[in-house]
């Protein structure tokens, strides 16, 4: 067994370009995104104990975070909710969330579905979702 090299590191693919759901006036939305690191969020102050449920049932509720009704179902919407812009502003890398907010208003609820989508399962579970 070989030590991973740090060339091979370097190559390591932490992002992808994703098409998101179009903006409601029909403009499109092309996005850089990465997986978000619950650990990373909860390390940065992203996830504050009120928020605690909320990422609890979220990742790893009903059939291991798989349950796409999984932020509806928390007694608390707004934790929910929360939870789940804190995921979009996470995963966005170019436009960020903040850019998105700033020039369009903010992310259509089909667009932060589709990245809590993303941020979920993957890019390939999401073609039937457009």
């Amino acid at each position: 067994m070989e030590i991973t090299s740090i060339e091979t590191l370097k190559q390591v693919k932490s992002t992808e370009v994703v098409e998101l759901p179009k903006f409601a006036d029909g403009t499109p939305l092309v996005a850089e995104l990465k997986k978000p690191s619950v650990i990373n969020m909860f390390i940065n102050g992203r996830v504050t104990n009120q928020l605690l449920e909320a990422v609890t049932l979220v990742t790893e509720g009903e059939n291991n975070g798989n349950d796409p009704e999984a932020p509806k179902k928390l007694p608390d919407m707004a934790a929910s909710m929360n939870f789940i812009e804190s995921l979009c502003e996470e995963c966005m890398v170019n436009p960020t969330y903040a850019q998105v907010k700033e020039y369009a208003g903010g992310l259509t609820d089909e667009q932060m579905m589709f990245i809590y989508q993303y941020s979920q399962k993957g890019i390939e579970t999401l073609q039937s979702f457009r």
